[in-house]
């Protein structure tokens, strides 16, 4: 762990919301809390023994500078390097400006709702590039 105490302005915690892991983030991540909220992360990811799918909920971050932007790239890339897809859930507000304007809303899928990223195809707990046996194609 990267020290002792958490820092007073940030909190994660995660729970599970139908195949997918969610970890639920709040507060400020800055240079002081990026390093809690990559321990999380890569504990969540390394927590799963299938897909390494994950929802991260942003919903209640107040604020996230460089260093924070940081680790959800990082985050992307680990979880892409096991087959599995990061969902950020960041309605509009600061924290979605500063996604948009980093262009990382084009590296990122971001939804505003956990809703919209549960409904995204493919489904959380199935690899990119294979069908989900609910998914119909052509006229029926």
């Amino acid at each position: 762990m990267v020290a002792d105490k958490i820092p007073p302005l940030f909190s994660a915690s995660s729970r599970h919301t139908g195949p997918c892991p969610v970890l639920e983030v709040a507060g400020e991540i800055d240079l002081a809390t990026a390093p809690w909220l990559q321990d999380h992360l890569i504990e969540v990811i390394n927590a799963q023994d299938g897909s390494a799918d994950l929802i991260l909920d942003m919903t209640k971050v107040e604020f996230c500078d460089a260093s924070g932007l940081r680790v959800l790239v990082s985050a992307q890339r680990w979880i892409r390097q096991r087959g599995g897809r990061l969902r950020v859930i960041c309605p509009e507000g600061p924290l979605l400006r500063i996604l948009r304007i980093t262009t990382l809303t084009r590296l990122l899928s971001v939804h505003p709702t956990i809703e919209d990223a549960l409904a995204e195809s493919p489904p959380c707990g199935t690899a990119p590039g294979t069908r989900s046996p609910a998914v119909r194609t052509g006229a029926g």
